[in-house]
């Protein structure tokens, strides 16, 4: 299977991180516990942003099985990595932020 690629972008500002369904339903779990524990509310959008993007992104490059709530996205400070499910971890992912804006990069490597 060849490599294949996705990029999603999102306006950081439009993250409703006040309301908890809209977060259960992109967000892994973990991926909450680590937002409830973020003090600012602007780093908190970012920071919910920043995986939306990544599994908009993982989803454009492989139409996967899983609900985007399934999929875990580990490391704040170093290189993010997908850790759960199994079937996600050949992602190779990148997340950026800039002005009001969140842009993450996937690429499935089936290699």
């Amino acid at each position: 299977m060849p490599n294949k690629i996705g990029i999603d972008i999102c306006q950081i500002s439009r993250m409703k991180i006040d309301d908890a369904k809209f977060l259960a339903r992109f967000l892994h779990p973990q991926e909450l516990e680590r937002l409830k524990t973020i003090q600012n509310p602007d780093v908190q959008r970012q920071f919910a942003a920043g995986r939306w993007a990544v599994k908009e992104a993982m989803y454009k490059a492989w139409n996967f099985p899983n609900a985007f709530s399934e999929i875990l996205v580990s490391g704040d400070q170093e290189k993010p990595v997908v850790t759960e499910p199994q079937i996600c971890r050949d992602f190779e992912i990148s997340i950026s932020h800039d002005g009001n804006f969140a842009i993450a990069v996937a690429i499935l490597n089936r290699n």
